[in-house]
């Protein structure tokens, strides 16, 4: 626990605790989250006790947690009791979602103060949640630190001792094929006295599509989507049996029955499902997922007993598996959590090691070089041993978890924190161990893990045994070696069998994937299975970025051409506590990470004749939706290498790990609305005429009733009204714009789009999939997505709005200029300089004379020898991976032109404006004013509508912010824009705020006449804007005067302070910090400054507010983030990035301010901009706390806690003790402050009761305000000013 000031100390005890968090539950869609605390020293009242971050929610007055006691805020307290039963202490519901990924979980006293905190994540050192169990996080012991991932378990102490297996897998169940109701009623099927002779008998696995099943139904892929299961088993004594867990391998949903009593289900749409329902979405996953049963006393019985289960498809002729099979457990023991409101299931008198930070070192070694592996184990008894388990990992001798060399092969070597062996420091608690230099080879996959023992003889293993991944590791790699390759060895042409060297560093020159597997799974993967399922059934570890992704399971992707074209697409499955960390093309880190990796094999099908724009499509596709308005895939390139022989590279240019070139490309699911920062709603991929769930919102439902209902409206041509309350139009409008442009129609089958319902709005919005058969007129398809379909741009209004959109986009991004530059800058990622070896002509090379291609593995039509830049030549371009690009850009002037005279076509639109520039030269920002020509329209010039300005910035080369290492930026993206402006009006002045200085930009003005039909954009001014003539008022007069960076007791008492040194007024709504801390004066407390005036932005109001005097202080707000103690850049902004302040400090300029407790002020704040970089330029502050909101160097002197007695900051049993001794000491206390004991700032800071005299009465109010919840000080518990008093605390 976080301990905070005197004054946390003295108002509560240190006993409570966050004692469990459920954060994932088994069903996302019940409300059943909760945080449970928990007293262990006496009674605390929590009354105003809220929590600030992870949940939101407040204790009212009157709470109090009792010694010993369980208290729990719910999400929904009925859904909790519902489940779990009466709770004594429930309050909620409190505000906000636990996150699945893990969050900071902060539980603030009444004065704002931390009382506890927990920052939990998922997998080591934290339990690993998130599967169907549904299991909490539990504390072992309060007396641990819960801030430690060690000190938590999953909610469920294990399989005790009890009956067994009730049920195991691969037994002969009874079957009734789901072509009609198995029974009526229609739940008789489920009893145990249910007759089920006629049905018939097979071993499970039962279902079809898999390699695994063992009674294959034949018919049921278009047949039907339910089969209906029963199976016996026997239980001589039901009362030994207080625990049920089934284990079940299904696809895609089901509900289970134990004697007619509902005990499970997954995946489906609710419990009493008719025998033509579906699952609620496609299952990917053939492993045995675990499920709590409920209690077994109500529905087990001595004897006969059956579990009765139905299985449902999630589709009837699209899915290309379903299956069932389970295992049945019972145990006696401690029941499974979690447990609200009583003593956690993991409780342990002893608990075993804390173990964290488990880490090696270096990250990723080369060959010959020493390896330090190290993890922190404490305890409070004393750590007794920890040992390092090891098993190396050949290339070409893959070991699978599933091996039972996996079991066999380790080596344990003892680790020590003795100093010795590499070990940095005796007795820190780290322990360490080396890994000689020869155990590392090239190539070579270390795994390890740890075990370690207390001095009571408590054992633990890391990971835990939760963690799907049983193993840490590294990968040794010397480096991506050169590839040598011929476009088409033996050929006759010279210049196609010379041999070509592609170095080093073009073969590393984007990121480089490592699959280690075994080669008969790669081979048997993506070409030799001709697997059609969904499900993952090869085995390997991927490294990227120096991280092993150890045991995912990958397969290949697509539909009916999944094998078609030798160089195949491929997918990877990650485990929820280790998910992918992907970067983008100029190695950003995406905010989320992934559970699905997929690759496109950036190979065209060859009887399009555009094989070898290697990614372009896709990649610029994803791109234009994207800043067109319609979030879209993020996508990057990547280097494909297997390890799975034991040589790196073999006889021929098609053998040894390289694999080519591939573009990732993101899923389309829960995380995809996560990085695009959308609500969770309900995602349906769509196929077939209808869709499957790739992700089931908070809210969403999950038998599709809002998809179907949605489209059956769509069927009914719904009118505008319904258009415009059912569908996000602007979306679509863009969608369909950039559909037509890259000519994406092959969606017009019902499929290869997404529909996603937002929560908030309730309206839906299509989204783009699948984006190879595009840029091209023979490409597949009609592009008749249902929108239009329905008719939507078939309705006056509407076909208005999108024929104005279309024209927009023509303007500001599809054109000649902004789409060539995008194929540009991703050409150049793959191929920076043209003619050179470059990552195309390797990927190139490998693939276009690779023998697969021309083998019985792939369909002859779509693979075939000498494809690659077949088009490019047909069109009289280069026949290189340039061509190909020109190819597309030409395709951009024609398909523009088509969309000129067709889509976007309107002879009623008004003329195209014009725009002159009033700037002066050098475009200062201070001075941007524009004039428009006068409006003109064929209707002629009464029909003016409105009209509207915008400024975009661009990043052509050659522009000052150009960089070829960073994104560019497009026109269609604004950076300002003018409302509608609804009067005519001629000249605009862009705001000196909107824009920034040394950028390039370009201005445009568009006009609207009375039918709503806005004219195209004016041909724009592009120019650079440059600093303003005369530097603004906050440039000139408002400096940081004083920064509380490293306060001693809490983070939350930091601050920053500003000064106007000038003579006016300061405006600071245009002013915000942008680096160091985060904060925007706009819309804050405080948005003018006076000559001479203070502000001040802190990082926890409350919590300063609590611990300073704040009277006459201008407090503007809380700011984001927080400051560094080492020290950081603080940059303090005019407008977009007009600098008013520029410096950076170190935190150990002066000791005193850097945790001591004091600040640092600015010596002279009128000195030169450069001082504030200078540790001469500052001062530590005369005063313990600063000055906030006093002028530098001010010694204000008089902080006071009412009642400190003994002058030491804080309100405790000794401030009773020197009131006694003031008041009948033999030789007695010197009064704190000046003057008599009974008076002036002695009376107002020892009056504890209020009654004007000190007394007697006085020691006795301090001591019931601290043991018996009594009043505090009349003036409050906080720091403040009393006069003819030193300063004693903050």
């Amino acid at each position: 626990m976080l301990l905070g000031l005197a004054v946390w100390q003295a108002c509560v005890s240190a006993g409570v605790v966050i004692n469990e968090i459920h954060y994932a539950p088994a069903d996302k869609t019940v409300p059943e989250e909760f945080v449970e605390l928990y007293n262990d020293g006496p009674a605390v009242d929590i009354s105003g006790w809220y929590f600030s971050e992870g949940i939101a929610y407040t204790f009212p007055e009157g709470t109090v947690i009792g010694s010993g006691e369980y208290l729990v805020v719910a999400q929904s307290p009925p859904t909790l009791v519902g489940i779990y039963g009466p709770i004594d202490a429930v309050f909620g519901p409190f505000g906000g979602r636990l996150s699945n990924d893990g969050e900071r979980v902060v539980l603030r006293n009444a004065q704002g103060f931390v009382e506890d905190e927990v920052d939990y994540g998922i997998g080591f050192p934290w339990p690993t949640l998130g599967a169907t169990e549904g299991c909490s996080m539990e504390l072992v012991s309060p007396d641990l630190d819960n801030d430690l991932g060690g000190s938590w378990r999953i909610s469920d102490p294990g399989l005790a001792q009890g009956a067994g297996a009730l049920i195991e897998a691969e037994q002969t169940w009874r079957y009734f094929k789901g072509t009609q109701e198995p029974s009526v009623p229609m739940s008789a099927w489920r009893q145990l006295a249910f007759d089920d002779a006629s049905w018939a008998g097979g071993r499970a696995a039962i279902g079809y599509g898999e390699s695994f099943i063992k009674t294959t139904l034949g018919d049921m892929y278009g047949g039907y989507t339910t089969v209906y299961l029963r199976k016996t088993f026997t239980v001589t004594d039901p009362t030994v049996i207080n625990r049920l867990t089934l284990a079940v391998r299904f696809d895609d949903g089901f509900n289970a029955w134990i004697n007619g009593i509902f005990v499970a289900g997954n995946n489906v749409p609710g419990r009493e499902l008719t025998f033509d329902r579906t699952a609620s979405s496609a299952r990917e996953d053939d492993a045995f997922a675990e499920f709590t049963l409920p209690p077994p006393a109500g529905y087990l019985v001595g004897g006969v007993n059956v579990l009765a289960v139905q299985l449902l498809n999630v589709t009837k002729s699209t899915s290309s598996d379903a299956f069932f099979d389970c295992r049945l457990f019972g145990a006696s023991g401690a029941p499974r959590g979690p447990t609200p409101g009583a003593r956690n299931s993991v409780y342990a008198a002893n608990a075993a090691p804390q173990l964290r930070q488990a880490s090696h070192f270096p990250a990723q070694p080369v060959s010959g070089e020493e390896v330090l592996i190290t993890i922190k184990a404490t305890d409070p008894d004393g750590v007794a041993s920890v040992e390092l388990h090891y098993q190396l990992v050949d290339p070409g001798a893959y070991i699978e978890l599933s091996d039972a060399a996996y079991a066999a092969n380790w080596t344990t070597i003892a680790m020590n924190d003795a100093g010795l062996d590499g070990d940095a420091a005796a007795g820190d608690a780290i322990f360490s161990a080396t890994m000689p230099a020869g155990l590392q080879t090239h190539r070579r996959l270390v795994r390890f893990r740890f075990t370690a023992a207390d001095t009571r003889g408590a054992t633990i293993n890391a990971p835990y045994a939760d963690d799907p991944v049983p193993n840490f590791a590294y990968f040794v790699y010397d480096g991506v070696p050169a590839y040598h390759a011929a476009i088409q060895p033996g050929s006759a042409d010279p210049a196609r069998r010379m041999v070509v060297a592609h170095p080093p560093e073009v073969m590393a020159s984007v990121p480089v994937y490592h699959l280690i597997t075994k080669k008969s799974a790669a081979e048997d993967a993506t070409w030799n299975s001709q697997y059609g399922g969904d499900l993952y059934p090869w085995r390997g570890t991927l490294v990227y970025d120096g991280e092993v992704y150890d045991h995912i399971r990958y397969r290949m992707r697509g539909g009916v051409w999944r094998y078609a074209m030798g160089k195949n697409m491929w997918k990877f499955n990650f485990w929820r506590n280790h998910r992918f960390r992907a970067r983008d093309n100029y190695g950003r880190r995406y905010d989320t990470s992934w559970d699905k990796l997929n690759f496109s094999a950036i190979i065209q099908q060859g009887d399009y004749l555009h094989r070898g724009e290697q990614g372009l499509f896709e990649s610029t596709g994803f791109r234009l939706f994207e800043i067109a308005g319609l979030e879209a895939c993020k996508t990057h390139y990547l280097t494909f290498r297997i390890i799975a022989a034991a040589d790196e590279t073999g006889p021929t240019q098609y053998d040894g790990d390289f694999w080519g070139l591939y573009l990732a490309i993101e899923q389309m699911d829960g995380r995809f609305l996560d990085e695009h920062d959308l609500p969770d709603g309900n995602l349906y991929k769509m196929e077939g005429g209808t869709g499957e769930l790739n992700n089931l919102g908070y809210a969403g439902v999950k038998d599709k009733s809002d998809l179907n209902a949605f489209m059956a409206a769509l069927g009914a041509r719904p009118s505008r009204t319904w258009w415009r309350a059912n569908v996000e139009l602007d979306r679509y409008y863009a969608y369909r714009s950039i559909l037509e442009a890259i000519h994406h129609y092959d969606n017009g089958y019902g499929k290869n789009y997404f529909y996603y319902l937002n929560p908030l709005t309730e309206r839906w919005t299509q989204y783009a999939w699948d984006l190879d058969l595009t840029w091209a007129d023979n490409m597949f398809g009609n592009g008749e997505e249902p929108f239009k379909a329905a008719g939507v741009l078939g309705i006056a209004e509407l076909g208005i709005e999108y024929k104005n959109r279309m024209r927009e986009i023509r303007d500001l991004l599809y054109n000649t200029d902004q789409t060539h530059r995008m194929i540009e800058e991703y050409a150049a990622i793959v191929d920076p300089v043209p003619g050179e070896p470059a990552l195309v002509s390797a990927d190139r090379a490998h693939w276009d004379y690779h023998p697969v291609m021309v083998s019985s593995r792939v369909n002859p039509s779509k693979a075939g020898h000498g494809r690659f830049y077949q088009q490019a030549a047909a069109q009289g371009l280069p026949p290189t991976f340039q061509g190909m690009a020109g190819l597309m850009k030409n395709y951009v002037a024609a398909r523009g032109a088509w969309i000129d005279g067709s889509i976007a076509a309107d002879n009623a639109i008004p003329h195209r404006p014009t725009v002159t520039s009033l700037a002066a030269p050098g475009y200062p920002i201070d001075g941007l004013t524009f004039k428009a020509s006068a409006f003109s329209d064929p209707q002629g010039s009464s029909t003016f509508g409105a009209m509207k300005w915008r400024a975009a910035e661009v990043t052509p080369a050659g522009a000052p912010a150009f960089d070829p290492a960073n994104r560019r930026r497009y026109e269609i993206t604004p950076a300002w824009q003018s409302p509608e402006m609804t009067a005519y009006q001629s000249e605009i002045t862009i705001p000196s705020t909107a824009l920034k200085i040394g950028r390039t930009y370009r201005v445009r003005v568009r006009m609207m006449d009375t039918t709503k039909r806005w004219s195209r954009w004016s041909e724009p001014i592009e120019f650079t804007t440059g600093a303003p003539a005369i530097p603004f008022p906050q440039q000139q007069w408002l400096r940081v005067t004083e920064l509380m960076y490293h306060p001693a007791d809490t983070p939350d008492l930091e601050f920053i302070e500003l000064q106007n040194i000038g003579a006016e007024p300061v405006d600071l709504t245009p002013v915000s910090f942008t680096d160091g801390i985060e904060f925007a004066f706009a819309g804050s407390a405080v948005t003018t400054l006076g000559p001479g005036e203070l502000v001040l932005v802190v990082r926890n109001l409350h919590v300063f507010s609590s611990s300073y005097d704040t009277a006459g202080m201008r407090i503007a707000g809380q700011y984001k983030k927080r400051l560094e103690n080492a020290g950081e850049r603080i940059h303090l902004v005019y407008g977009a990035n007009a600098t008013i302040q520029d410096f950076t400090y170190a935190g150990a300029w002066y000791p005193p301010a850097d945790g001591g407790g004091y600040s640092i002020e600015i010596v002279d704040p009128r000195g030169p901009l450069s001082l504030w970089s200078d540790p001469n330029g500052w001062q530590a502050s005369l005063v313990a706390g600063g000055t906030p909101g006093a002028p530098p160097g001010t010694a204000v002197g008089g902080r006071q806690r009412p009642g400190d007695a003994n002058q030491d900051g804080r309100l405790d049993v000794s401030d009773a003790v020197a009131y006694l001794r003031y008041l009948f000491g033999a030789t007695g206390l010197p009064a704190p402050c000046d003057g008599a004991l009974n008076e002036g700032g002695n009376l107002a800071l020892l009056d504890m009761n209020g009654d004007g005299r000190i007394d007697i009465a006085d020691p006795a109010a301090l001591l019931a305000y601290l043991f018996n919840h009594g009043p505090g000080h009349p003036l409050g518990t906080h720091c403040l000013r009393i006069e003819g008093c030193p300063s004693a605390c903050r």
